[in-house]
């Protein structure tokens, strides 16, 4: 698992999710979204649990087009985890995670969130200079060691005419 307490860890694993969904510029958007036109939208993101942080991609598409895109998309996990990002998507991903970070804390409803979410599944509330600063010190090496810990068989859940069994 990723440990949740460790805040580099948490950092590592935010620029890894940028990575791989994060938006159009991540590999996820590129391939998925823009060059292939599978989906209407795609991303990742992590999510927080009170013993282990996890992650998720999530995709909004055709039916049609489901299994191909579920296929691709596990592809594209097991690609970052053999091949690790490259140093200009840890950089672009530092800025973009920082800058959105900081923002998210200019809506009082935001801030209500992440308050209650740190409260609720760590009890502690994360500091935001603290934070971009472990954003800061991540390297290539911390985003590959996060790489390689998410990748492996995923859990599916379909809204759309498939049964369990599609998903190989």
């Amino acid at each position: 698992g990723i440990d949740s307490d460790d805040l580099k860890t948490e950092a590592a694993l935010a620029l890894y999710v940028s990575a791989l969904g994060g938006g159009i510029g991540s590999r996820l958007g590129e391939e998925i979204r823009v060059q292939r036109g599978l989906c209407y939208s795609v991303y990742a993101d992590n999510e927080p649990h009170s013993d282990d942080e996890g992650m998720y991609v999530s995709s909004g598409l055709q039916s049609n087009r489901c299994l191909e895109a579920y296929e691709l998309i596990c592809e594209m996990v097991s690609e970052l985890a053999s091949e690790g990002p490259t140093e200009d998507e840890v950089q672009r991903c530092k800025a973009s995670v920082a800058g959105s970070y900081m923002r998210s804390l200019e809506q009082a409803s935001s801030v209500a969130q992440n308050v209650l979410r740190a409260y609720f599944i760590s009890n502690r509330v994360k500091d935001p200079e603290a934070f971009t600063d472990a954003v800061d010190a991540v390297t290539l090496e911390d985003v590959a060691k996060i790489a390689q810990v998410v990748q492996g068989r995923p859990s599916v859940a379909c809204v759309g005419p498939h049964k369990k069994s599609d998903f190989k």
